[in-house]
């Protein structure tokens, strides 16, 4: 016998690498979701958060321009939360960068989440960089 096994370490090995594997595959799909290539739209109105991609994609055949818009319906007490947090001056006006993030990640991600659809949204993400 030239060498002793220490079966502690390796199934702390095991337990440490998977648990690194699964955490990096759930940030990954966190990092997915993010959107800082995202605009939105808040309208108090209709209460209705519209998510605009930054990229716009053109089409080379008849050169039109296609610019994507996702639109996602809140409930009052949530659209009152984002007027609370961000001031009645973001009714519809575009907000981006880390405003734009949070509210996607806050409020609109539990449902796309929730959704049947939750792939279809990351690819649209995708496919824009986000």
């Amino acid at each position: 016998m030239w060498y002793n096994l220490n079966y502690d370490l390796l199934f702390y090995g095991l337990y440490i690498s998977t648990t690194l594997l699964i955490g990096l595959a759930f940030f990954r799909f966190k990092y997915v979701a993010k959107a800082y290539c995202m605009s939105l739209n808040v309208d108090p109105s209709s209460n209705i958060i519209t998510v605009i991609p930054n990229r716009q994609i053109r089409i080379t055949s008849d050169t039109a321009i296609l610019s994507p818009r996702l639109e996602f319906q809140l409930p009052n007490e949530q659209i009152q939360e984002i007027f609370d947090l961000f001031g009645t001056e973001i009714s519809n006006q575009l907000i981006t960068g880390q405003n734009s993030d949070f509210i996607i990640d806050t409020y609109l991600m539990p449902i796309m989440q929730s959704s049947d659809m939750t792939s279809l949204f990351f690819e649209i993400f995708n496919h824009f960089g986000c």
